[in-house]
């Protein structure tokens, strides 16, 4: 997908479709800031196989662009980022936006 810039903070409806969803993560915790890059990896790895994605990682944030070619909601998208986060190994990562950026395929 490429480089992308952030979006605008336009929060999709639960059930409305769309074909990219940007995810933001962060971390206020010290010592798991430096580690960005190893979470990152660790979320991508527990996200659907199906979704193709592209990453940013930043010192204490994580952005993930998600995009997928149908059924793809902002609540689907949030309730497989909250099963991710679950993982004890993310204790210190919380989801901070879940928004559509669909206008970055047009």
């Amino acid at each position: 997908m490429g480089q992308y810039v952030p979006t605008s903070p336009t929060q999709p409806g639960p059930a409305t479709e769309v074909r990219c969803v940007e995810l933001v993560f962060r971390t206020s915790h010290a010592e798991s800031r430096p580690q960005a890059p190893i979470t990152a990896a660790r979320l991508l790895s527990l996200l659907p196989a199906t979704w193709q994605s592209d990453l940013r990682v930043a010192v204490g944030e994580i952005a993930i662009l998600v995009a997928h070619t149908e059924g793809l909601t902002a609540e689907n998208v949030r309730r497989e980022a909250g099963a991710a986060l679950a993982d004890p190994a993310l204790w210190a990562w919380q989801l901070v936006e879940c928004r559509d950026a669909t206008y970055l395929l047009q």
